[in-house]
């Protein structure tokens, strides 16, 4: 999932950790984050709630989304 988020913002995957900041440390703005979720769900086949991309602030909230759409307790 790291890879598919340094992949979209063009950044080195070494860059990208669950601490990882959107909009500060990626520069994502609103439009950006959309179209970040239509693309790990084409990538991991699920359906993502794109009500909660405003809420998504670290690569880590990513991670607990995509949990959430499998039903997977995050760690």
């Amino acid at each position: 999932m790291y890879a598919i988020i340094a992949g979209h913002f063009r950044v080195p995957l070494d860059t990208v950790a669950a601490s990882t900041r959107l909009v500060y440390d990626l520069g994502a703005d609103s439009s950006e984050l959309l179209e970040l979720c239509v693309l790990l769900s084409e990538q991991y086949r699920c359906e993502l709630d794109t009500h909660l991309v405003g809420r998504l602030r670290t690569a880590g909230d990513v991670y607990q989304m995509l949990c959430q759409a499998f039903a997977v307790p995050a760690r």
